[in-house]
Formats: structure tokens, C-alpha cells, sequence
């Protein structure tokens, strides 16, 4: 086989306006539940095998965290940077490889999120949308069940490699992986509006089995889940302690804004905590190890979070953020009052990204994101007195996304070399590749072939010449073969037996367990937001559907790493 390079700028990829139904998230849910959930322990995804490739064995390699932040845009963080409100990204920009990162033309969450850990477009890996209809149309969740291609976790669990998977996308229910999982959970009733045109993230439904690996995972949740509680009884609100106070019921638009972003906070929290859980124990590990000869010795391989916070208050709070470039101009009230939420949003990741390399010094960090975003609907009209929910930032055009990364693996490509803040454009950002590529690069990082059938080539541009050396570069047709093939085939045929019994058990909730719902930003009966979110009408609103092009095969990337 001959090598040849492959393009990482993707000159000439289509990018198509389109129309989606925005991403929400759900907060912190089912305080203190556990019902009739009697579903089978074969539903459980158990599938580690080694006949496609995995020897068992890897070299030995620093841990890795892959900080996945929903909605992350290059021109606010510059823009931040600049106000000196991101000092530890600010420090990845600068002291490490800075780059944007293409996307795929449907810009759904679950779409990007699992193409990123698995090489695969969506078409091939299978999570095309949010939901799906079944014969009768009625909408289903989509489910971990129904991923056809194995993610990240499966190829380090076959190579004798550690997992920890917080808050991905479509984990529900978690697979049982070397390492842990606490699983993005959702809700068929996230689907029962507008045949499932909308739907809002998951989180970690308090109670509920299958949500994490191992399952005693779950009391450590629920603990976490109850602190929230506690703090937003007593008047400790995290997310009014960021973000401010909510604004008064009867204004009825901004208070449904601040309720998707408090609730979408609330999940983020958790998840947060799930990860600063594994690191800490990780630490306490190491000192009863005495691993000192070896930086992180006790980490995991991998340890994956998800953060959705950002894109949250991204849809909901451009207006306020950049009020110039509406016709509809807030007042200067809630300019004032609501001007900073999305700062605040990104200084919530910027305070992660502190505490994870406080917490594992020793580990490589990759922070990206899925896309970029910027204003909507500039000439919409934003109607106070309503009930519907109005985005006002969006993404259906692809914006390119962010990645950040800094360790001994990755090579030194700040911004701009020896510039001071405020010196750095947005021409200055390159572009190193895209969302398909992550697998491929994490694979060939800990010298682990990639495979011919991927979408996307290993970032040989994103690892070091060292790395590279010692990591030979190899490559195999499939990941993906028959016995894994039968095992997702037979998983898809139990979901519907799965769905009733998970229904049952969310049914069961008595009327302490809702107010609690209520409490933490849910209302009415079972898993019903306040109001179903829609986008104000605008002439300027894309109504074609998504184009999901599909990039041409690309050769394998030079095998000396050198570009």
C-alpha cells in the first residue's frame, strides 16, 4: 500500500444553510426513584471482543481527557481571552496546539457527538437524528442500542485499556467497558413533542438502573443529585449564583429562556462532578500506590466529559449577548440584567479546564468542540408576553468548532506565536481537520491501528514527531466485524421490550419525588417541560433540510508523521 498525504483543510466540503429543531436540555430529574425498572441483565451491553484487531495490549502512554463542550465558538473565545475572563484556556492557546475544527453539515448533538468517537459518519454509525419513528409513528429515543460501529471505549476496552465516559451522547443504556460510564440519560417523553422535532439534552435521572458502570456507581449520582437539591432549597442555586436570579413569571419569554439554561446547568453540574469523582479517586490511588515514579499512573486511559451549558446559553441568549444585531433590541435593562450570561457560560468551562489539570497534571487534555455558533433571526420579532421559547444564536450552518490541546503527546501550535492578547485574530486560527479525524488521532496516539473504513485519517500534525516514532502508524479494514455486527443486531431486537420497562419505572414516581422535579425546573405531570421550544419566524430562517454530504475516501496519512 502507498501512503499519501490526505487534505486537512477540506477545501471544496459542501456547506448547506439548514433547518433542525434546536437541542435542549433537560436538569437534574427523578430525585429519589427507583420503580419497576425489571429489565433483564442481558440488556446491558456487554460486548468486548478482540477478533478485529484488538491484541489486548498497548504501550504504555500518558491518560488522556477529552473535554467534548457543546457549542463552542473560536470568535468568543478570543473576544473573552481578551477580557482576561479565560485565563486557563487562555494558557491551552498559548502554550499548546490551537486550531479549528470542521463539522458536519447536520449539526444535531447526537450526530456530532457520535461521529467523534467513532470515526463514522451518520449514516454509517447509525444516530442520524435525535429519535426515530417507528410503524405506527409514534417517536423513540435513540438509544446506545442503536450505535452500529464501536466507539472509543470499546477499542481501548479490546486493547486492555481504561475507559471513563461522563455525559456522552446516546451512552444510554451504559455498556459494561473497562473503566466506568455515567450515561446522558433521556426520556421518551422528550420526544412527545412536535413528533419529536425537539429535543432538549439528557442527564442523569436520579435512581434509575443501567445508567451507570458499574451500576454502584449510581448511589455516588444520587448523592451528587441530592447536594443540588439541597443547595437550590437552601437558597445556594448554583446556576443563580452564575447567572443571576431568575426573571419574574410573567415574563414569560426570558423566564423560559432562564429555565432551559438553569435546568441545562443543573445536568452539567453533575456530570462535572461524576468526573471530578474518577480523578480524585484516581489521586487517592496513586498515594496508596506510591506512583510517583510514574505521573499519572492511576488515571484512566481516557476519561471523556461532555458539557452542553454553552450551547444552551448560546441558543437562548445571543440577543442579550449581541443586541446590536437585532431589530428587536432587548432593553437596556435586560441588556444589563442578561448581557453576560454566555460569558458566564464560558467561564464555567474555562474554571473546568482548571480544576481537570489541577486534578491530573500528569494527563494529556483535548478540549473541542462540535461547532461554532453565531446570531439569528436578526430580524425576528422576541414576544415577551409568550410562551414559546425563541433562539436567537444557531449553528445549521456548520460553523467550524474549537480544538484545544496540550501535553507531551500533542505539538506546540499557539495562536500566534510571542502575541499578547488582543494581537490574535480569527484569520490566525488554522484549521487542523475535523470531527471524523478525533477518533483516528486518539487511536494512533496510544498505537492502536485505525481503520481503512473510518471517514476520518489520523492529525499527524496534531501529535508530536516523538509520539509518532514510537507509536508506528498501522491500519486495518474494519473495527466492525460480523460478531459485533450480530450482537447490535440482536440488541436492536430487545429495545422495545427495554422501552416498556423503563417507562414503568418512570410512571412510578409519587408526588413527593415530582415537586422535587419541579423544583429543579420540570412542571406538570411525569417529564413534561413547561412549554414546548420553537424558534421565532424569521424570512431569514434556512427550511431545507440537512445535507449530509459524504466526504470522499482519503488515503492513509504519510507513515513518517511528517508533513
Amino acid at each position: 500500500m502507498v501512503a499519501r498525504r490526505h487534505s486537512i483543510e477540506r477545501n471544496g466540503r459542501a456547506r448547506t444553510r439548514a433547518c433542525r429543531a434546536v437541542a435542549r436540555r433537560p436538569g437534574v430529574a427523578l430525585v429519589a426513584v427507583l420503580g419497576v425498572f425489571l429489565v433483564a441483565t442481558q440488556f446491558a451491553c456487554s460486548e468486548r471482543d478482540t477478533a478485529s484487531g484488538g491484541s489486548g495490549t498497548a504501550p504504555v502512554h500518558r491518560p488522556l481527557i477529552l473535554l467534548g463542550v457543546d457549542g463552542l465558538e473560536w470568535d468568543l473565545l478570543l473576544r473573552f481571552m481578551d477580557e482576561g475572563a479565560l485565563p486557563n484556556i487562555a494558557a491551552l492557546a498559548r502554550d499548546g496546539f490551537a486550531a479549528e475544527l470542521a463539522t458536519l453539515d447536520n449539526t444535531i448533538s447526537p450526530v456530532i457527538w457520535t461521529t467523534v468517537v467513532t470515526g463514522k459518519l451518520p449514516q454509517e454509525h447509525g444516530i442520524t437524528q435525535f429519535s426515530y419513528l417507528d410503524e405506527q409513528h409514534q417517536p423513540h429515543l435513540l438509544l446506545s442500542m442503536h450505535r452500529a460501529s464501536k466507539a472509543l471505549w470499546n477499542l481501548y476496552d479490546e486493547a486492555g485499556l481504561s475507559s471513563e465516559v461522563i455525559g456522552w451522547w446516546c451512552t444510554f443504556p451504559v455498556e459494561e467497558i473497562r473503566g466506568g460510564m455515567v450515561a446522558q440519560t433521556s426520556t421518551r417523553a422528550q420526544v412527545a413533542i412536535e413528533n419529536g422535532a425537539v429535543i432538549w439534552k439528557g442527564t442523569n435521572l436520579h435512581g434509575l438502573p443501567y445508567q451507570t458502570w458499574p451500576e454502584a456507581r449510581q448511589e455516588r449520582m444520587d448523592a451528587h443529585a441530592e447536594e443540588l437539591v439541597a443547595a437550590v432549597k437552601d437558597g445556594r442555586d448554583p446556576c443563580v449564583q452564575r447567572f443571576g436570579p431568575p426573571p419574574p413569571l410573567e415574563r414569560k419569554l426570558p423566564s423560559q429562556l432562564y429555565t432551559a439554561l438553569r435546568t441545562g446547568h443543573y445536568a452539567d453540574l453533575l456530570f462535572r462532578a461524576a468526573a471530578f469523582d474518577t480523578l480524585d479517586g484516581a489521586t487517592l490511588d496513586a498515594a496508596a500506590l506510591d506512583t510517583a515514579a510514574q505521573p499519572g499512573a492511576a488515571l484512566p486511559d481516557a476519561l471523556l466529559l461532555y458539557l452542553g451549558t454553552v450551547d444552551v446559553a448560546s441558543h437562548m441568549f445571543w440577543r442579550y449577548f449581541e443586541p446590536q444585531a437585532f431589530e428587536d433590541r432587548p432593553s437596556e435593562a435586560d441588556i444589563a440584567r442578561f448581557g453576560d450570561v454566555i460569558k458566564e457560560a464560558y467561564r464555567f468551562v474555562d474554571e473546568t479546564v482548571g480544576e481537570l489539570r489541577r486534578r491530573a497534571p500528569a494527563a494529556d487534555l483535548l478540549l473541542m468542540s462540535d461547532h461554532g455558533f453565531h446570531a439569528v433571526a436578526m430580524k425576528a420579532k422576541f414576544d415577551d408576553a409568550k410562551t414559546d421559547r425563541a433562539d436567537s444564536g444557531n449553528h445549521q450552518d456548520a460553523p467550524p468548532g474549537v480544538l484545544l490541546a496540550i501535553g507531551p503527546s500533542f505539538r506546540k501550535q499557539p495562536l500566534k506565536p510571542g502575541a499578547a492578547n488582543g494581537d490574535v485574530m480569527r484569520g490566525d486560527v488554522k484549521r487542523v481537520g475535523g470531527v471524523e479525524d478525533i477518533l483516528p488521532t486518539l487511536l494512533v496516539r496510544v498505537g492502536l491501528p485505525y481503520a481503512l473504513d473510518f471517514a476520518g485519517r489520523p492529525l499527524l500534525n496534531l501529535l508530536t514527531p516523538e509520539s509518532i516514532v514510537k507509536l508506528p502508524i498501522r491500519s486495518l479494514p474494519t473495527y466492525d466485524d460480523p460478531v459485533w455486527r450480530g450482537r447490535r443486531a440482536a440488541l436492536l431486537r430487545k429495545i422495545p421490550e427495554f422501552e416498556r420497562h423503563f417507562e414503568q419505572a418512570l410512571q412510578s414516581l409519587d408526588g413527593a419525588n415530582l415537586e422535587l422535579l419541579r423544583a429543579l425546573g420540570y412542571t406538570g405531570d411525569g417529564l413534561q417541560p413547561e412549554v414546548p421550544p420553537k424558534s421565532p419566524q424569521s424570512s431569514e430562517s434556512p427550511q431545507s433540510p440537512h445535507s449530509q454530504q459524504v466526504p470522499q475516501s482519503r488515503p492513509p496519512p504519510e507513515q513518517d508523521g511528517r508533513r
